[in-house]
């Protein structure tokens, strides 16, 4: 289509795309898409004006505070029928009322008298429209500019296709009254605008009597075009030359031996200030003796004259069209696609309680979904899962409640249980400091992981409520049983060859010391992930920030709830597996209590086998003493088996605890866990109160919104356009 489209405007006088870029133009497509085109530029009363009205024949008042506050389009269309008309066209930033209004000024202008005053009234009505200032009135806190565009259609059987724009003219000096230094910042920063796109096409009018290295417009067009290869200059008012040197130093411009601008320079007389009477073909006719004379005679006559800059000027118009049509199509598109995207991530509109409810219901619906996903491990559900690995969230769980676990049995014990061989007794008597936590114990100290924990930092809602850090230290390694004895020596009462109800709880609280550290640690780990995650996805399922701060307010303090009964459950836990009645049901106990028994006896005969009893000579006393002493050290023996057994049962059944109970029932899947906080049915369940303050579409948004629906509008008319 495009490759037919640009071979049958393949002629200079087919107007098939140039008609389509004036429609794409006219539909504000220059806003969102840079369009070819041509622009004219220049200080102040350089004489822009009158160049305009010699390419298009439209009469610009000579009034300068009239017809330079705005961008002005001016498009000449060959047709059939003779009409001149004025619309504007709003700025792409403008609200919907102002929209609204500038879209009805339309005015018709007389074909046959160019010289009619309606002409002049046509810019003082566009500037009344658009809310300027006058000069009349100094005390107006109207602005002196404005971004919308008065467009100016043109056609007739005798027009020659052409479109060209004019700006406000740069000037240096604020007009008492009328402008200011802002005003200044804002015509220039206007003129950038218009001019830094890379297809357009810069006409730069300066006039012959001014320093060519002094005009800001030379300047400001350098810039935006350092090798000079979209640039034309375009010298005015060459008729008010005297000095020989002067004219001489133009005519080196027009035959190129400055090589500033690829483009070049055109000479153009203008018709006089004071000549309001002359036609176009007269001041043609002007022009033209004008340049029979020293020294224009000598130069390209295709330098010199308004009829040669039009011709130029449609030719370039026309090879910068076909160059970048197809591109421009590529680029609606995207537009169209980015902005159609865009305003699906906004989601509906939020003015009344149902269309928020709505809204609030679709992101609890996104939340609970991407929830679900990430309990599953169903990564590919949702693109979320491959941006952000951080949310694969139940993989996370999983490594550090195994890891948990892996350190919990190789190091939550505080003293080391002695071992089962006859070499393997400990035979160090010193119990040391193991299980002390080092001063700068981090979250990632607790056990070896493929990840990073959440920096707490980041959740300023947490920091009071997780546990410190921890670092579990080796267990101590001694004779656990020397430390057993001392216990029962200190404590015993009147039992008879065995221990007493205190021995097993006693030496299980000094046992599982680290547990209480370890478990607190590693469940302020799970929350910061499964929070870290919580705060991703709804950044997913609900884009619009003040939406989600709305919501946060809200859900704050649920999840902050279920932290802590996490928290509170996981105490409680400790409570009664470590200060508690040492007590099991479990039915391996016996059976791993006699196991383990065995192993004792084995360990103690393969001891005496090998240490040769030696003769006593005690005495009675020393040996009922000596007595004595092995009944309790057989009690101590069995006081530790009994604790190893009860450890390794307690063990097991803790680290399910903490898993089952606390991070799966508690944070992840119970009907209070942190990723029920908001679901559809909490949203159904809101007042209109809390619907307006989490989900009111402020007037930002609303105007944003308003913005996106007409820009789509507008390119989906576009792409119609490219396709006619």
């Amino acid at each position: 289509m495009v490759d037919s489209e640009v071979a049958q405007a393949g002629s200079l006088g087919n107007p098939v795309l140039l008609n389509k870029i004036d429609e794409l133009r006219r539909l504000n497509i220059s806003s969102m898409v840079p369009l070819p085109q041509l622009v004219v530029v220049g200080d102040q009363s350089a004489g822009k004006s009158s160049v305009l009205e010699s390419l298009t024949g439209f009469p610009f008042p000579r009034a300068v505070n009239l017809c330079t506050r705005y961008a002005t389009e001016i498009i000449c269309r060959r047709e059939e029928t003779q009409s001149i008309t004025a619309s504007i066209r709003p700025s792409a930033t403008a609200s919907a009322d102002v929209v609204a209004k500038l879209q009805g000024f339309r005015v018709e202008l007389p074909t046959h008298d160019r010289n009619s005053k309606k002409f002049q009234e046509v810019f003082e009505q566009a500037s009344i429209t658009m809310g300027l200032r006058s000069g009349t009135d100094p005390t107006s806190f109207a602005p002196a500019f404005s971004k919308d565009v008065l467009r100016i259609e043109i056609t007739g059987p005798k027009e020659e296709h052409l479109t060209i724009i004019d700006v406000p003219g740069i000037f240096e000096v604020a007009t008492p009254g009328l402008t200011d230094k802002n005003d200044i910042s804002l015509v220039k920063s206007m003129v950038m605008n218009y001019i830094e796109e890379s297809r357009t096409v810069i006409l730069a009018v300066v006039p012959c009597t001014a320093d060519i290295a002094t005009q800001q417009i030379l300047k400001r067009a350098e810039e935006v075009d350092r090798e000079g290869k979209r640039t034309i200059g375009v010298l005015t008012k060459p008729d008010l030359l005297t000095e020989k040197a002067t004219k001489d130093s133009i005519a080196e411009l027009v035959k190129g031996n400055r090589r500033d601008l690829t483009l070049g320079y055109f000479v153009i007389r203008n018709r006089g200030a004071d000549d309001a009477t002359s036609n176009l073909d007269q001041r043609n006719e002007t022009e033209r003796a004008f340049f029979d004379g020293s020294p224009w005679n000598e130069l390209d006559r295709g330098r010199l004259g308004i009829d040669s800059l039009r011709l130029r000027l449609r030719e370039l118009l026309m090879e910068r069209t076909k160059h970048d049509f197809p591109i421009v199509k590529r680029e609606i598109e995207t537009q169209l696609r980015d902005k159609q995207e865009r305003l699906v991530l906004m989601g509906t509109a939020r003015i009344s309680p149902e269309q928020q409810r709505v809204y609030l219901v679709h992101v609890a619906s996104q939340f609970s979904e991407m929830g679900r996903y990430a309990l599953d491990a169903y990564y590919t559900g949702h693109p979320v899962f491959d941006q952000h690995h951080e949310l694969r969230l139940i993989t996370r769980i999983r490594e550090i409640s195994e890891e948990f676990a892996k350190v919990l049995y190789e190091k939550g014990h505080q003293r080391e249980f002695q071992k089962d061989s006859g070499d393997g007794i400990w035979s160090s008597d010193g119990f040391g400091k193991g299980g002390d936590v080092p001063a700068s114990a981090s979250r990632q100290d607790l056990y070896k992981i493929s990840f990073n924990i959440p920096d707490e930092t980041d959740f300023p809602e947490l920091q009071e409520l997780l546990a410190e850090p921890f670092s579990c230290q080796p267990p101590v390694k001694g004779n656990i049983e020397k430390y057993i004895r001392e216990i029962y020596l200190h404590a015993r009462g009147q039992e008879l060859g065995t221990f007493g109800n205190f021995m097993l709880p006693a030496t299980f609280r000094e046992q599982s010391r680290k547990w209480k550290g370890l478990a607190l640690a590693h469940v302020s780990n799970a929350i910061l992930i499964i929070h870290h995650f919580i705060v991703k996805i709804m950044e997913a399922a609900c884009p619009d920030e003040q939406v989600r701060y709305g919501l946060w307010t809200v859900l704050t303090d649920d999840l902050l709830a279920c932290y802590r009964r996490a928290i509170e459950h996981t105490e409680f836990l400790l409570r009664v597996e470590c200060e508690g009645k040492a007590v099991t049901c479990n039915p391996e106990f016996p059976e791993l209590l006699d196991k383990n028994r065995q192993k004792r006896e084995a360990a103690e005969k393969e001891t005496s086998w090998q240490q040769p009893k030696a003769r006593s000579k005690k005495s009675d006393a020393d040996a009922s003493v000596s007595q004595g002493n092995n009944v309790i050290d057989q009690i101590c023996g069995d006081v530790h088996i009994v604790l190893r057994t009860y450890y390794e049962i307690a063990r097991s059944r803790f680290v399910d605890e903490i898993y089952q109970q606390v991070v799966d029932h508690f944070l992840l899947n119970g009907n209070q866990s942190a990723l029920r906080t908001l679901t559809p049915e909490r949203v159904l369940s809101m007042t209109i109160e809390q619907l307006n303050s989490i989900a009111a579409e402020d007037p930002a948004s609303q105007r944003a919104r308003a913005k996106l629906e007409r820009e789509i509008a507008s390119l989906e008319k576009a792409k119609v356009v490219l396709r006619g």
